[in-house]
């Protein structure tokens, strides 16, 4: 992946420090959406049963 895009010439940063970084951002992105779906799904979820 990394010698195709060539991040690390782009942001002068090590393969092992861009590799963290990705990381992060990616465990990072996967709680915000889980948080995010939770908050929207209980919503959901309360207008069913007060319609019902």
């Amino acid at each position: 992946m990394k010698s195709h895009l060539n991040f690390d010439n782009i942001h002068d940063v090590s393969e092992n420090q861009l590799k963290f970084i990705l990381k992060g951002k990616m465990i990072w992105l996967l709680v915000v959406t889980q948080f995010i779906y939770e908050v929207i799904s209980k919503v959901v979820f309360k207008k069913n049963r007060q319609s019902h």
